[in-house]
């Protein structure tokens, strides 16, 4: 292997490195409840209602990952001004949930919410 083409694959292993140490917090769900996702820094506030410090964005980026559109669909929910939320309907009733609600208060921008609708 010639000096160059070492220098060029070692090269693409630190880019590769660099862009898995790079991925956002919001990659990998570390826990489920009643069969839904959660990102690794989900805090539980209440029961089946969680705190996440990511913008309203990146949790919408995440479950979109993580429950596709296709197979979950999504309904904006609009009841209140100022309050950015969404609702993720579970039609095929995989898990032991109905729905889950996001949203964003104006109150705290860069905090997200998320509502698990269990089933009972």
């Amino acid at each position: 292997m010639t000096s160059r083409s070492f220098d060029t694959t070692k090269r693409i292993l630190y880019i590769a490195l660099a862009a898995v140490l790079a991925r956002p917090a919001l990659a990998a769900a570390d826990q489920r409840v009643h069969g839904v996702p959660l990102p690794a820094n989900a805090v539980k506030v209440e029961e089946d209602r969680y705190r996440i410090s990511e913008s309203f964005e990146e949790v919408q980026k995440y479950y979109r990952r993580e429950l596709p559109a296709a197979k979950y669909p999504r309904k904006a929910i609009r009841n209140q001004s100022g309050v950015r939320a969404v609702h993720i309907a579970n039609p095929a009733a995989k898990g032991d949930w109905e729905g889950v609600n996001i949203y964003e208060l104006p109150s705290s921008p860069g905090e997200v919410r998320v509502f698990i609708l269990a089933t009972q």
